[in-house]
């Protein structure tokens, strides 16, 4: 029986990347990854070199941890951005950036388009050449942060100063190892609960480069949010009243939501999240997203008053 195009094809690229899941600081060629056309020919149009593996991060307990990435360079660029890394990150928290950002939207490779109101892509269908990917302007590293996303692996982070510390070790290790690129000017974007991710480890390296004793001066040139989430306060009941005026939900569905918020939270109000239980971190702003590491029960509440929305959002 013939398997699945697509399901062959993505099962054969992670087995082409399995080689390069190892940690410890190697060389440039030592993550080079080679062949891929040959199973996705659309990697074929991509004029330049991908790099693909693990880079060792230092955890807060010591522990074995590691980042997986995918880089890729291309072999010609603009002299104005020749010297310039996005660093695409996706939120979640927990969702790949090898998913949504590569695969989805910037990547020199797309999964086709589906007509308007459709539920899924077709999942036969090949990867297509991506007119519209960043590499056409900038050097792609694509990250899979923070540990337990995806391939990347070692203690999950308690908080945002936690989770911007690993991701300035990976990329202080990252740097090393592909050195041609250590004062390359680094963008730091994302979209969704990057919005929390993208803002703070900006002002940790912001902050580790103004440390005499910091082991690398990362040129850290600026940031990007798309569709980020910063604000719990100002974002959230908006996207209940957008669900509403757009005829996704009734007036009694609305009420039903706002009865929720109020009841998760509302600033000033004593009893406000009293009934929701830790992990309930201090990121940037209060995180509600952050309950979907905890109890089924707050799970589900955290669906209802969320998941219907955050696309949409």
């Amino acid at each position: 029986m013939k398997a699945s195009p697509w399901l062959s094809s993505s099962a054969a690229c992670m087995l082409l990347l399995l080689p390069y899941l190892v940690t410890g600081l190697k060389t440039p060629d030592s993550y080079l990854v080679e062949g891929l056309e040959e199973i996705e020919p659309s990697f074929a149009t991509f004029n330049g070199s991908m790099y693909a593996g693990m880079v060792p991060i230092e955890a807060p307990d010591e522990s074995d941890s590691a980042y997986m990435f995918w880089f890729f360079a291309p072999d010609e660029l603009e002299p104005d951005v020749e010297d310039t890394i996005v660093i695409w990150l996706n939120g979640g928290p927990g969702c790949t950036s090898f998913n949504a950002g590569l695969l989805f939207e910037t990547a020199p490779v797309t999964t086709g388009t589906v007509a308007p109101g459709s539920c899924c892509i077709d999942k036969n269908a090949p990867l297509i050449p991506n007119p519209h990917a960043w590499t056409r302007a900038t050097n792609m590293l694509y990250v899979e942060q923070p540990a337990g996303t995806g391939f990347s692996y070692g203690p999950m982070p308690k908080d945002e100063e936690e989770l911007s510390a690993a991701m300035h070790s990976f990329l202080v290790n990252f740097l090393t190892i592909f050195d041609d690129y250590a004062n390359h000017r680094i963008y730091f974007v994302g979209e969704s609960y990057a919005g929390m991710y993208v803002p703070s480890i900006a002002h940790y390296i912001y902050k580790a480069n103004k440390n005499p004793d910091t082991p690398m001066h990362i040129n850290l040139a600026g940031i990007g949010l798309g569709n980020g989430l910063i604000d719990v306060t100002q974002q959230t009941t908006p996207m209940i009243d957008y669900a509403y005026f757009h005829g996704l939900i009734d007036s009694k569905q609305r009420q039903h939501f706002y009865n929720e918020w109020e009841h998760c939270y509302v600033p000033g109000k004593e009893d406000a999240m009293q009934p929701e239980p830790k992990p309930y971190h201090s990121f940037n702003v209060p995180d509600e997203v952050s309950w979907i590491w905890t109890d089924p029960d707050t799970l589900l509440r955290t669906v209802l008053l969320l998941g219907v929305f955050f696309f949409v959002f």
